[in-house]
């Protein structure tokens, strides 16, 4: 593995991998003119980065509760909350979590990780809009964490690598990035990453009356406990306590539609707030109805919990979708939706 200095180096370097030797020496002298400079920069300014170290659970909660109030349905968050749900789960890992610092404050941080299939993601990624200098140098060291990995694929602030850290924290129990920080998006569209993904964050106000909606003939509704298929994902609802709708044909089991309170949220808004996700089907049933009748069960299920309010992330380009959350009293535009984005990268190999 290179050193720490050496991958910050290459992290530096254009994305694409130099043709020749003497392109490849101009490059690297130019990284490290512009490494040098950053980082001279940033001594100016008194800011410096660390990675992980238990105990500096604080220190991100500080840094999340500052800089993470644009996101949707943020609230503040503790040190115990965080350990809890981040740094107890054994999937962390410290060194893909870097906290910068001026003088002795935390003033921004970038966690990723490693999925199962050895992708790399990036969960959270927070700094001042003020100091892009900040997120640039945040970005540039996890991009060397990943290269002295092997990584050749990054997924940022997205919800298609199983979300194993902040679900129920940010953006409901689905949480992707949200496109209004624009100086996050322009940072990463900057460094070569194009957004893969978009969806809406989609709000159902349950005040409202939710309506029966039968399954349609032969398919049965049950709501039990929800079970997972592997760790990596039962691990990424910790704390969150979830239950599911299941569908039936004839005994056999045909999808699921997860839902959850979003434990925390209450103390701030004042309410209860829930989740849910869309509907796993089958292949032949699809068409909206059974989906929609899963929706409405969850929904009933979560209004007789308290919940005032549940949200659900769904897919931009998908209309059937939205027309069946429209038809279970979701508001699928306007001011009840944020406009939220999963983004990609695929990193060349260096040759030098």
């Amino acid at each position: 593995m290179p050193n720490r200095i050496n991958y910050e180096l290459l992290a530096s370097l254009a994305l694409k991998p130099p043709v020749d030797d003497r392109e490849a020496e101009n490059a690297l002298k130019k990284a490290r003119r512009e490494f040098e400079e950053e980082r001279a920069k940033l001594r100016g300014m008194g800011v410096r980065i660390e990675g992980f170290e238990s105990g500096k659970e604080g220190d991100v909660a500080e840094a999340c509760n500052r800089l993470a109030i644009a996101l949707p349905l943020a609230f503040p968050v503790t040190p115990e909350l965080l350990e809890e749900r981040i740094t107890s789960k054994p999937s962390f890992d410290p060194e893909a979590l870097l906290i910068a610092y001026r003088g002795g404050s935390p003033v921004g941080y970038i966690h990723g990780g490693l999925t199962p299939q050895g992708e790399g993601f990036i969960d959270m990624f927070l700094f001042d809009r003020g100091h892009p200098e900040i997120g640039r140098a945040l970005l540039e060291e996890i991009i060397g964490f990943f290269r002295a990995k092997g990584v050749g694929k990054v997924r940022a602030l997205g919800s298609s690598y199983g979300c194993p850290f902040y679900r129920g924290l940010v953006a409901g129990i689905e949480p992707m990035g949200c496109e209004e920080m624009d100086h996050l998006f322009g940072l990463l569209r900057g460094f070569g990453f194009e957004i893969s993904r978009r969806a809406r964050l989609c709000l159902r106000d349950l005040r409202d009356e939710i309506g029966a909606i039968d399954p349609p003939p032969g398919v049965e509704l049950t709501v039990e406990a929800a079970e997972f298929e592997d760790e990596w994902e039962r691990l990424s609802w910790k704390g969150l306590n979830p239950f599911e709708v299941r569908a039936y044909v004839n005994g056999r089991l045909i999808g699921r539609c997860r839902f959850a309170l979003i434990a925390g949220a209450e103390r701030f808004y004042g309410r209860k707030y829930a989740g849910i996700c869309l509907p796993r089907l089958e292949e032949g049933y699809r068409n909206g109805e059974v989906a929609l009748a899963m929706i409405v069960r969850a929904l009933e299920r979560l209004k007789g919990e308290g919940a005032r309010w549940v949200c659900l992330a769904a897919p931009a380009d998908d209309p059937g979708a939205l027309e069946v959350l429209k038809r279970a009293g979701f508001m699928t535009g306007g001011n009840a939706t944020w406009p939220l984005a999963e983004l990609e990268i695929t990193l060349a190999p260096f040759r030098i």
